[in-house]
């Protein structure tokens, strides 16, 4: 008999970042992380996989400060969104944040800051348009 594959639930927490009018995009291959893994080479807002018994607050803040060496500021929750991966076997929950970054720091050459208006000619995916332009 054929073992049916599991069915299962993931949490993401994603984040639209502002600093000095413009909103932080990463390439997706840059983080080591599940999550940004379905956008390798393309550019798209941070996302990370939060961990069972995680704050997704608590993610973003961590994830910031070990890969960017960022402090985000002015954190505020906008937004949820869901959708099936892995051909219909996981259903993705994602947690949607906007924050600012205070400075830009050397580190920083790790990403992208583009211009609002400009994010959709980097970007794969429409799915955070309406967040960004709010």
């Amino acid at each position: 008999m054929l073992k049916r594959p599991q069915k299962q639930q993931k949490i993401v927490v994603s984040c639209i970042v502002e600093h000095d009018g413009q909103i932080l995009l990463l390439r997706g291959s840059q983080v080591n992380d599940r999550a940004s893994s379905r956008s390798m080479g393309y550019f798209s807002i941070p996302r990370f996989t939060v961990a069972f018994g995680r704050e997704p607050e608590r993610v973003l803040r961590d994830a910031f400060l070990d890969y960017f060496d960022q402090t985000l500021e002015e954190m505020s929750m906008i937004g949820t969104a869901q959708r099936l991966t892995d051909m219909g076997q996981t259903q993705e929950v994602e947690i949607i944040y906007r924050a600012s970054v205070p400075k830009v720091t050397g580190r920083t050459g790790k990403f992208l800051f583009v211009k609002k208006s400009d994010a959709d000619k980097y970007m794969f995916s429409g799915m955070y348009k309406k967040f960004i332009l709010e």
